[in-house]
């Protein structure tokens, strides 16, 4: 979902036409694959939208400034930016930044530092979310399951999406960018964890 999600609202930011460069995760890795097929779906329903390249950055910073850095003099026209994360979303941006370039409308997850460069730059964006607390509902389907409680077989949670409407509820300038925002994680157990910049 996290794919199919960021790729419709993607299409409809960039007016359902023009070049779009993908940022995916590790390659052959489920998660990376997966969102990137999720996209793929959306891209290849509309025949304005190119997919101009598509590059595997290891989930890393370093790995998708370099690849956005490649990509700038090859393609003079982005006009959309699929991330499957917020740190290689911000590699793009400094990248592109670097360049001299506008940040087209671009997609990522919840890295507390994307969404900082989101606001600082007041970026066309939005934020996907698998949110770190989903361990917690596994953990949860299993005590019911070992309860002789009834669970669904399936389990599909929707990925929670931030807007620039919901930015400022979520972005926190005073922790590391690293930090995923979207967590159950009492307050007091954040600043300990996460100690500010």
């Amino acid at each position: 979902e996290y794919g199919v999600t960021g790729g419709k609202w993607l299409v409809e930011a960039i007016g359902y036409k023009g070049n779009v460069v993908g940022i995916s995760g590790i390659a052959g890795l489920s998660t990376a694959e997966d969102r990137w097929r999720g996209a793929m779906s959306v891209f290849e329903k509309y025949p304005g939208i190119k997919v101009v390249a598509h590059e595997y950055c290891d989930w890393t910073y370093v790995k998708a400034k370099m690849a956005m850095e490649s990509l700038i003099p090859a393609h003079p026209q982005i006009d959309g930016i699929w991330t499957g994360a917020g740190m290689m979303a911000r590699g793009a941006i400094e990248a592109l930044l670097a360049a001299g370039r506008s940040v087209p409308p671009i997609t990522a997850d919840d890295d507390n530092g994307y969404l900082k460069m989101w606001k600082k730059f007041d970026l066309t964006a939005v934020c996907l979310t698998k949110p770190t607390w989903l361990s917690q509902k596994g953990l949860q389907i299993g005590l019911d399951i070992l309860q002789g409680k009834p669970t669904p077989k399936v389990n599909i949670l929707p990925a929670y999406v931030i807007t620039k409407e919901t930015l400022d509820d979520f972005v926190r300038p005073d922790l590391p960018d690293t930090m995923f925002v979207n967590t159950h994680l009492p307050e007091e157990v954040i600043k300990r964890l996460f100690p500010g910049e």
